[in-house]
């Protein structure tokens, strides 16, 4: 599982990063 960590693509960091700006407290939620 290590690996998978350095294998994340720009593409997937962005989409990330987008769902975290846009849905923090949806993950905020989903985290209960």
């Amino acid at each position: 599982m290590g690996k998978q960590r350095k294998t994340w693509s720009p593409e997937l960091k962005e989409q990330i990063v987008l769902a975290v700006l846009s849905g923090e407290h949806t993950i905020a939620e989903a985290a209960r």
